[in-house]
């Protein structure tokens, strides 16, 4: 089919740069979103989670976010700042 394989030397990150950009990318988001909450370093593992998935919300290509492109509807979710005070009330089990 003449299809281009390319493949990644392994213990050598410089060949896989799309993959190596990814990661910058989630590491240098995962720090904007601490510094800009104000939380600890203890919070990395939940702001790690969280900043692809609000990049998957709010980002813009071609006038549609990632997640409408994937889902053919806007998301109908609240979109809430990570480190934001919630107050949390459950309701009464019947």
């Amino acid at each position: 089919m003449g299809w281009r394989h390319d493949v990644a030397t392994p213990r050598r990150p410089q060949s896989n740069g799309a993959a190596e950009a990814a990661v910058a990318r989630v590491i240098e988001g995962t720090r904007a979103l601490l510094l800009k909450s104000g939380l600890a370093h203890e919070w990395w593992r939940e702001a790690a989670t969280c900043f692809p998935y609000l990049r998957n919300i709010t980002d813009v290509i071609d006038g549609k976010t990632p997640y409408k492109l994937r889902h053919g509807e806007s998301f109908p979710g609240m979109r809430l700042p990570f480190g934001c005070a919630i107050d949390y009330k459950p309701q009464a089990e019947r």
